[in-house]
């Protein structure tokens, strides 16, 4: 990546042989997080969670799960919520009036932004545990379900809500679990309050994908339920539950494209923006709104139409699929922030 060739570029020294080979010591890797600390510390307190360290560098116990028969490293919210399970017998008592007060949305997105999301997911889990959660989940949905064209990928609301539902659906209690799940992907909403679950909406924006507006709303609930899907409860249970499922497969949302360019091409390229991690497709900008052509380049395959597929450090990013040197590649537009904050397109 970007960032790992950067890096090395600033960091690492040379191993001594005729080679001439970069290699990142000790005391290259501290030195990039003492200045990493210094410009974001954000960064620096996430990846040190997302290797089981809590907010006061004590070590959590488990680190490690397995998703279907593969051992993986555990999501962070998946580390906490079980963290805070093991050591429940430690929590001190909530009383019901403090549950009333604070177990809402709007108090997780202040602590999240004021005191950091690992702080948020530990407050969630200890709250939650041993309760009913469904309350606080219907009330995240219907955010999601009224702001979700608002939002883009990469923004703090879209974080916030994946961490609210991954918490609570990590808790593992026998009793609350499975239901909190069911809620999040599949409630029907009964007392119309726009607060259907993540599978139905889903499958209603991918039935009525035609529009640029529609497309990008359904792309950012397949994210938001992929990256869900992760953790090994919510997986299990999606895959018990294969009606929820149907919409997150790719197929024939961008008809004109296709038209254009092939069935099978479109499919190959719908199957990798869905998986891309910083798909953040809003189709905001009228001029860009498909994408670009790109000529004059020194290399005559790279001229051509480069599609818009989602964005990338707040700007648009554009792929094109194409035959380059005997093997079909692709081809990216994208805008990159590096760790010095310097902004680069490549």
């Amino acid at each position: 990546s970007q960032r790992i060739d950067h890096l090395f570029e600033k960091y690492a020294v040379s191993d001594g042989t005729k080679q001439d080979h970069a290699v990142l010591t000790v005391d290259g890797f501290l030195a990039h997080y003492k200045d990493l600390i210094q410009s974001n510390e954000e960064q620096v307190r996430t990846e040190l969670s997302l290797f089981g360290f809590r907010p006061n560098l004590s070590r959590r116990e488990r680190t490690r799960s397995s998703l279907g028969n593969e051992p993986r490293l555990m999501s962070t919210r998946e580390g906490i919520a079980l963290d805070v399970f093991s050591n429940r017998n430690l929590l001190p008592c909530v009383t019901d009036l403090t549950i009333q007060t604070i177990h809402m949305l709007n108090f997780y997105h202040h602590l999240s932004l004021n005191h950091g999301k690992d702080l948020a997911g530990y407050v969630m889990a200890a709250i939650g545990i041993g309760r009913d959660n469904r309350a606080v989940i219907l009330e995240t949905l219907k955010v999601v379900n009224e702001k979700m064209s608002e939002w883009t990928l990469n923004s703090q609301p879209v974080s916030l809500v994946i961490q609210v539902f991954g918490t609570f659906c990590a808790l593992p209690d026998r009793e609350y679990q499975q239901d909190a799940i069911a809620c999040v992907m599949s409630n029907r909403d009964e007392n119309e309050r726009n607060e259907h679950g993540l599978a139905i909406v889903g499958n209603h924006f991918r039935q009525n994908s035609n529009t640029f507006q529609n497309e990008d709303i359904l792309r950012k609930y397949i994210h938001i339920v992929k990256r869900l899907s992760q953790q090994s409860a919510i997986d299990s249970w999606l895959k018990n539950h294969s009606n929820c499922t149907e919409w997150l497969k790719p197929n024939s949302v961008h008809q004109h494209e296709q038209r254009r360019g092939g069935a099978g091409h479109q499919d190959r390229m719908d199957s990798m923006f869905e998986d891309s991690e910083d798909n953040d497709s809003r189709f905001s900008d009228d001029s860009v709104a498909g994408g670009i052509q790109v000529e004059g380049c020194g290399l005559s395959e790279i001229n051509g139409y480069f599609r818009r597929v989602g964005f990338h450090d707040d700007c648009p990013k554009f792929c094109k699929m194409t035959t380059f040197r005997g093997r079909e590649e692709v081809f990216s537009l994208f805008r990159c922030r590096l760790t010095d904050n310097t902004r680069r397109w490549y």
